[in-house]
């Protein structure tokens, strides 16, 4: 997706110091183009903040826009220098939205952007590239927390000339990687969102569960072997990975760095505090709308327990619970 904004010679042009001050230009992609990491900025009045995911949005652009008139580019060189030595260096992220996957991460994003004070930048690329890809070719901690710094500087620093707080959700992953995502910024709130690992697994299950297969995150980001025939066997390979997301997201709740919230109890209860403990403000009939529209059921959000019983068999059943007990009475 990213490499095609690249292709066209003319959307090359670098980004100026005065238009990265203006606050009206987002880094939305950090990616290797020619042998060098480059950082793709994009106007922010040009990104459709409604779509559910940052990469939904850039897809659009060349759709609606002359990518030359919205798109620069620029040096990690030039993009740090500007966040650690140009903009104010004191600004706090509003929340940092932990998940384990298919467990209400987009319903929260969607009705936080409901609010015209927020911006939310739903699993942007940047950060799987910074924390999983260019940590790969890029050994040295100290360049990638520079990096990572740099990134949520500048993305905080937009939100204020826009007059937004900046939440941030990122791909469900990088939950092994939370003590770096904490460290890189001040943050207000942490949330993590989970939900019965056996809907999870059958959630994937209706979806063909692509994340969770090697050629998307290779089994050894995991610290996993090569799955074989136990990728398509949701109470081993799947089952693995989804345990890994979850035992480093109940880590931040254990170490009092998130709070927990879950898919069961979320439209009942967790949205509100979510709500509340951010102080937006949201008429019951917006809320209504936002679930009618995410939802399937007419926004009706119960747990899919008895139909993960129907579906998988008593062993593979027994093997998720089982291993769910064990994260939850260890953490």
């Amino acid at each position: 997706m990213g490499n095609k904004l690249w292709n066209d010679a003319s959307t090359h042009q670098a980004i100026t110091l005065s238009e990265a001050c203006s606050g009206h230009w987002l880094p939305v992609i950090i990616e290797r183009h020619n042998n060098e990491v480059l950082v793709k900025w994009c106007l922010y009045e040009a990104l459709n903040f409604k779509v559910p995911f940052m990469q939904d949005s850039i897809r659009q652009l060349g759709y609606k826009h002359d990518l030359k008139d919205v798109v620069r580019f620029s040096s990690t060189e030039f993009f740090e220098d500007f966040a650690h030595q140009t903009i104010p260096q004191d600004l706090t992220t509003e929340a940092c939205i932990f998940h384990i996957s298919r467990c209400g991460s987009t319903l929260v994003c969607n009705v936080l952007k409901e609010s015209p004070e927020s911006l939310v930048l739903s699993e942007p690329q940047p950060l799987d590239f910074i924390l999983r890809q260019w940590a790969c070719h890029n050994p040295g901690v100290e360049q990638q927390e520079r990096l990572l710094e740099a990134l949520f500087n500048v993305w905080n620093f937009v939100a204020l000339q826009q007059g937004q707080k900046l939440f941030v959700k990122p791909d469900c992953w990088l939950n092994l990687h939370w003590q770096s995502l904490l460290k890189a910024t001040s943050i207000n709130i942490s949330w993590l969102l989970t939900r019965d690992l056996s809907e999870v697994l059958l959630s994937h299950k209706k979806r063909s569960g692509a994340f969770m297969l090697p050629q998307y995150v290779a089994p050894e980001y995991f610290g996993l072997e090569e799955p074989g025939n136990d990728v398509f066997d949701y109470s081993r390979y799947p089952l693995q990975v989804l345990s890994k997301v979850l035992q480093c997201g109940l880590n931040l709740v254990k170490n009092g760095r998130a709070v927990q919230l879950d898919f069961e109890t979320l439209v009942s209860r967790g949205l509100l505090r979510l709500l509340n403990e951010h102080q937006i403000s949201l008429s019951q009939e917006k809320l209504q709308c936002v679930l009618a529209s995410h939802s399937k059921n007419g926004g009706q959000f119960v747990g899919e327990t008895t139909e993960a019983h129907q579906t998988f068999s008593t062993e593979t059943l027994h093997r998720i619970q089982e291993n769910q007990r064990r994260l939850y009475n260890v953490i």
